[in-house]
């Protein structure tokens, strides 16, 4: 678990997780959310700031309004170390999930290493991240 990603990481983690979902088109859609959301003329120029770490911090209403367009709590961008953290570990979860057979997850249930109970809540877990998130559309590696 990473303790200290900067903003600029977090974002650019939101990008590649909605990119392994399948969703398209999201520099600008998610331009047009802030500005949607938030009134203010928020550019591409400003978006790729935020994602190369120049500049000072947005307004706390243009990150809740990103978190909000990659259906990501609030806290991931402008919450405590904590709150941070532990959204960051659903995503690593889902990173490494991305691409899972599931048909794997069965055959390995009749192995002592996993247990039917065990392959169960993976398989649950997996199938959660997948609708919170989307189908992976490839492995991905950020």
């Amino acid at each position: 678990m990473t303790t200290s990603l900067t903003l600029a990481e977090r974002v650019t983690k939101l990008f590649v997780a909605a990119e392994a979902s399948g969703r398209t088109d999201l520099s600008e859609s998610a331009v047009d959310a802030v500005t949607a959301s938030t009134g203010l003329n928020f550019t591409h120029a400003d978006m790729e700031a935020l994602r190369d770490g120049a500049g000072a911090e947005p307004p706390r209403e243009v990150l809740d309004a990103i978190a909000t367009h990659f259906e990501a709590p609030l806290s991931y961008l402008s919450g405590t170390r904590a709150e941070i953290e532990k959204f960051d570990v659903q995503l690593e979860m889902f990173f490494k999930l991305a691409g899972t057979d599931f048909s794997l997850l069965a055959m390995r249930s009749r192995q002592e290493q996993l247990s039917p109970t065990g392959a169960a809540a993976l398989t649950s877990l997996i199938e959660r991240t997948h609708a919170r998130y989307g189908k992976p559309a490839a492995e991905v590696r950020p």
